[in-house]
């Protein structure tokens, strides 16, 4: 049995009429019982089974009062807290501690005597807990203390310091912060941690009824922690509201009874949050400097071995054992993280388990808080909020209050040695948060020092040989460490010598400039992948005093040279004031004159130069990649029920007649003609519709894979449907995206400017969009990038199977469409417009490179015996045209190219096995993608270059490499002989 737990027979239960024994039984005959407990308890109102009870601890002879909650079975009438539940329920509660310390509830397991199986928890009672009013239980007209029970001004919540409270709650993604699971007399108090990492807790604690019907399908989703939350604080960013929250008017399930009777309060600590406000102790103080240090304390307490010292004495070396679960909660847990759920850690250590999962709930509330920009809106009620490294640069003292209280814990707890908090380990933590949190300010610098290079680059015309990331400075969910983004800008350097080498003279002064440029921020690159990759226990002052030595020693040896190269130019110049923001980033990253400085205005500005930011041309590279980003940002933040209106409005006008006349009564009635723009394309208008309709109730289908769908096919012109649909959303991304503030909006601000001076190259903007949904990998809908790859290797293998003689029938079909002359049953007038027609295309190959005929190098193909059925149609799909034929008045005027004439056919063909059921096609994941596609939209495959590549792959394909790469590099699919399915 864990250190920190209790045998049932230690407790003595207040009820009389329960014993240890019959708790151990599943009775629904207690729930009256139980339900009176409840009622005459101060600290809780449970949905569970709850018991007050008291126990002696046998080190000082003091009686704990509490609540004994029991486990549940699957025979109870709600098995709503298991055994997996009790354990999870147990471990938050330490993790809770390690950030409030005796303020969050402390919870322990109680074993049963007999089997020593687990039989329940027991939650230590908090001193000065007193719930806060609901529409439930509002406020009492005797109540004693109603300015705790139902605070009516902000600073009553600042004076009992409530930002604890919130942000742990926030940090740990409890989604049911009711009024009785919180209290804010005294230092405050929270409890009840049963749903809390709700992506677990949710699954194993299940439920029925109406309500938890209704949270099942509302509620119950993984309560993702993101910087909008921190831009409104404690009023929670939309899509991510929770179950139950202070500042919700209305709770997440309806349940209205759980409403905080003071919400309006918690509201408008939100839109005050920057104003310091005179407490009735004479301190004062601001939200968002109790918000800010809260979470300070929240990263600088977090030691995965000091944790795990804790976790064991409350939970030992007990096992996971989540199989003991019933089939749909474990299938759900397993399909939740198969990596922490499967059946090789079901028996793992259960403390083992937690440390995986908090360090990802840590890595998460890390990457919000310390990479957190500010916000800022220009016109709005919300309150300006300041950048993390704000606070940290300009409230030195943070740190020493969170050590500081680290400290007085050891003292409050009896924890052995390891399971106490390291002042040591405190502080290089926040040489880490230190460091990381000046990242962005790194980056901001890295890509101006980027942009050189291109401009240099061009003017020399050197060959761009690398695809630079663009400058959204977002940090993806994958990322675990800083050095991990700088790395990748290292890797991307090692590059760059082979473009210097491309130079025709590289012996002149602007290639030598590059060259020291070059070596100048790759050197820089090492350096800071070094300092940025650093373990936290290296972090050191003297590491931190090497790298910002290096920030100024850099630049003294490479300024002179580059001067000499470049004295006169616009290159030095800009330069130079990269160098100068080098030394800011050397003053702001100081770490120890940072630690000995006085705390100054929490709002003190930030002393970045955006300047050569600003004045880039929304054409610029980065401009544009940093719109593609938030334009599907966009496009998944906004509701999907708006978009699929927004684009078929868009799509309506756009086919909207120039003209309608109404024809005279006497010829027809109500009749009329429509005139429409003979410069738009119409065509797409039914797909896209008949699209937009089926995907309306389709939820499964994103906002960014809906654009994504309608921008992959059709054209980029000016009066293409595509360029109309960007030119009209355009305006309400920039607007949405202004909203949030950070460094997206310095890159959009070119964009903004010729958004208001109506001057945006729209053509080039949906080209660049179109160009990244056709590469993109992030998509998944009927023609993204893995569809086009699936589509054409199911093409190639379907090919590849089938007999040589039904092939090459295929192909001559498509000869004789392509050219009807060369038919036997051809009739004079055909052979003799085929015989002129060959010609014409003679006579202009000849002159101003029209194409040949392509029948002599196709039947050359074909006399190749050791090539594959592949081999050959990948020779013929290389070359040649797609486009359908002209078409004046009616009348066909050019002919249809061959590769037109043989795709349909052999699509044709494909359709036709798939109904038969041949070589078990309809069953086959290889050729899924075929059964989703019909005639109609089956030719936009032509038109993405995925096809010509994949044709240019198979052109030299013999028939042995063919079987032998089927066999070996796609073993998931087994080769099919049409020829026998036949």
């Amino acid at each position: 049995m864990p250190k920190k737990a209790l045998l049932l027979s230690q407790l003595t239960l207040k009820d009389p009429d329960f014993t240890p024994a019959n708790l151990t039984q599943a009775s629904s005959a207690s729930d009256q019982a139980s339900a009176q407990t409840k009622q005459a308890s101060t600290q809780t109102k449970s949905a569970h089974e709850v018991f007050q009870a008291t126990w002696i601890d046998p080190a000082n002879n003091q009686t704990i009062e509490g609540f004994f909650k029991r486990v549940t079975t699957p025979a109870d009438r709600e098995d709503n807290y298991p055994i997996l539940l009790v354990k999870y329920d147990v471990a938050i509660s330490v993790f809770m501690r390690m950030w409030l310390g005796d303020t969050a509830a402390e919870d322990m397991l109680v074993f049963d005597d007999q089997d020593g199986q687990i039989i329940g928890s027991f939650s230590r009672s908090l001193p000065d807990y007193k719930p806060m009013a609901s529409y439930e239980s509002p406020l009492a007209a005797d109540e004693q203390e109603p300015e705790i029970v139902n605070p009516t001004t902000v600073e009553t919540l600042l004076e009992h310091n409530v930002a604890r409270l919130l942000t742990a709650e926030w940090g740990i993604g409890n989604p049911d912060v009711h009024p009785y699971n919180i209290s804010i007399k005294g230092t405050g108090s929270v409890l009840d941690y049963d749903e809390c990492l709700p992506h677990r807790t949710l699954i194993i604690k299940g439920g029925d009824g109406l309500i938890k019907w209704v949270e099942a399908r509302l509620l119950n989703k993984p309560q993702k922690l993101v910087e909008e939350d921190l831009h409104s604080f404690p009023v929670l960013s939309k899509g991510h509201e929770r179950k139950h929250w202070p500042t919700q008017w209305i709770p997440g399930n309806l349940n209205i009874e759980k409403q905080f009777q003071s919400y309006e309060t918690f509201r408008k600590l939100a839109t005050t949050s920057h104003v310091r406000m005179k407490l009735k102790s004479g301190m004062e103080v601001s939200f968002q400097e109790q918000m800010f240090e809260s979470l300070l304390t929240m990263l600088l307490t977090y030691d995965p071995d000091m944790l795990h010292a804790r976790l064991f004495e409350y939970l030992g070396d007990l096992p996971l054992d989540f199989m003991t679960l019933p089939e749909i909660k474990r299938e759900a847990l397993c399909a939740s993280n198969p990596v922490l759920f499967n059946e090789g850690t079901d028996k793992a250590s259960f403390v083992d388990h937690m440390i995986k999962e908090f360090q990802q709930q840590y890595d998460e509330l890390y990457r919000v808080v310390v990479f957190y920009k500010g916000f800022k809106l220009e016109d709005g009620a919300a309150a300006p909020v300041v950048s993390f490294i704000d606070f940290l640069r300009n409230r030195p003292s943070a740190r020493k209050k969170s050590i500081a209280w680290a400290k007085e814990q050891n003292n409050t707890f009896s924890f052995s040695e390891a399971a106490q908090f390291n002042s040591d380990k405190m502080e290089d933590r926040y040489a880490q948060v230190w460091r990381d949190a000046h990242l962005m300010q790194f980056l901001v610098l890295w890509h101006k020092l980027k942009d050189l290079v291109m401009k240099v680059a061009e003017y020399l015309r050197i060959k761009a040989v690398i695809d630079f990331p663009d400058s959204s400075l977002r940090i993806s969910d994958g990322i675990t460490a800083t050095g991990q983004v700088i790395k990748s800008l290292a890797d991307l350097l090692r590059g760059l010598d082979v473009a210097v080498d491309a130079d025709p003279d590289p012996n002149s002064n602007v290639a030598k400039g590059f060259k020291l440029l070059i070596d100048f921020i790759f050197k820089l690159t090492q350096a800071s992948e070094k300092y940025f990759n650093s373990p936290s226990r290296m972090l050191n002052l003297e590491a931190n005093e090497d790298y910002c030595d290096q920030l100024l020693s850099l630049p003294k040896q490479y300024y002179i040279n580059i001067r000499t190269c470049w004295s006169s130019t616009d290159w030095f110049k800009n330069f130079s004031r990269l160098v100068r923001e080098m030394e800011t980033l050397h003053g702001h990253l100081r770490l120890d004159l940072h630690r000995y400085s006085d705390d100054d205005e929490l709002s003190a500005p930030v002393k970045l130069d955006y300047n050569a930011l600003l004045r880039r041309s929304h054409l610029d590279s980065e401009v544009v990649k940093t719109f593609i980003h938030v334009f599907f940002d966009w496009a998944n933040h906004n509701p999907r029920e708006q978009l699929i209106w927004q684009i078929s409005k868009i799509k309506d006008e756009y086919e909207k007649p120039l003209l309608t006349l109404k024809m005279p009564a006497l010829l027809s009635a109500n009749a009329e003609v429509k005139i429409h723009n003979p410069l738009k394309c119409r065509y797409r208008g039914p797909e896209i519709t008949a699209y937009l309709k089926d995907v309306e109730h389709r939820e499964d289908v994103n906002g960014a894979n809906i654009l994504a769908y309608v921008l992959s096919t059709g054209k980029c012109t000016t009066t293409s449907l595509n360029t109309n649909i960007i030119a009209n959303i355009l305006p309400f991304v920039l607007r949405w995206r202004r909203g949030f503030g950070g460094i997206d909006n310095v890159n959009l601000m070119s964009l903004d400017n010729a958004l208001s001076g109506n001057n945006i190259n729209y053509v080039y903007y949906t080209q660049k969009l179109v160009e990244y949904v056709h590469g993109a990998e992030q998509f998944t809908h009927m023609y993204s990038h893995l569809s086009q790859m699936n589509f054409n290797k199911a093409m190639y293998r379907w090919v590849n199977g089938i007999e040589r003689e039904r092939f090459l029938t295929l192909i001559t079909k498509a000869l004789i469409e392509y050219e009807p002359e060369n038919n036997p049953t051809a009739s004079y007038w055909t052979a003799t417009y085929g015989f002129f027609r060959t010609k014409v295309r003679s006579i202009t190959h000849a002159t101003i490179g029209g194409t040949e005929s392509r029948r002599e190098a196709v039947l050359g193909y074909l006399q190749e015996q050791r090539l594959s059925n592949a081999g050959i149609l990948g020779s013929i799909f290389k070359e040649g045209g797609i486009e359908e034929p002209t078409v004046v008045a009616g009348v066909t005027v050019t002919s249809r190219p061959l590769n037109l004439c043989l795709f349909d056919l052999i699509f044709e063909e494909m359709k036709q096995d798939m109904s038969a059921n041949l070589g078990n096609m309809n069953t086959n994941p290889a050729f899924a993608i075929i059964s989703k596609i019909d005639k109609a939209n089956s030719k936009n495959y032509l038109h993405f270059t995925s096809f010509k590549e994949y044709a240019k792959q198979y052109c030299n394909e013999l028939i042995e490499q063919g079987q032998q790469q089927d066999i070996e590099d796609e073993p998931e699919f087994e080769w099919i002989d049409f020829t026998t399915a036949m």
